[in-house]
């Protein structure tokens, strides 16, 4: 399998770092060309149209990585899915679903998990926060 070139995925996660989704955008899509689509490529995407709030087209991936994406990616795909749900739908139950399924799933993976299972927890949090439920959040 070809992995994409670091010098372009370092240059999307610079720009995504420094908020220039588009460029991130841009710079994904260059290694999509060189390298083909990976579940890599395809999860800083879905984090750039989060940014540019392009929540239809994230969402699409996210459902697309959630079939076919496999177990490496599930719990960032849940993660993603949750925070995608939870700025764009007025509905948090799956939002909230899926952050606490992030967080077993991470939890799962010992300390190679920690950081998702951390960011799963801000995202339920803001859930509960934005569901008026001080006390959970």
């Amino acid at each position: 399998m070809n992995t994409p070139q670091p010098s372009l995925v370092d240059s999307a996660i610079a720009h995504h770092r420094e908020r220039r989704y588009g460029l991130a955008l841009q710079a994904i899509d260059q290694a999509a060309e060189q390298h083909g689509l990976t579940a890599s490529l395809d999860l800083l995407r879905v984090e750039a149209l989060i940014g540019l709030e392009m929540f239809r087209d994230a969402h699409e991936i996210v459902r697309t990585l959630m079939e076919q994406g496999g177990p490496a990616v599930r719990a960032q795909t849940l993660l993603l899915k949750a925070r995608v749900l939870r700025r764009s739908t007025p509905w948090l139950d799956d939002a909230l679903e899926a952050a606490l399924d992030c967080i077993h799933l991470a939890r799962a993976k010992g300390d190679a998990g920690r950081q998702i299972a951390g960011e799963a927890h801000i995202e339920a949090a803001r859930c509960f926060a934005r569901k008026r439920s001080r006390a959970l959040a």
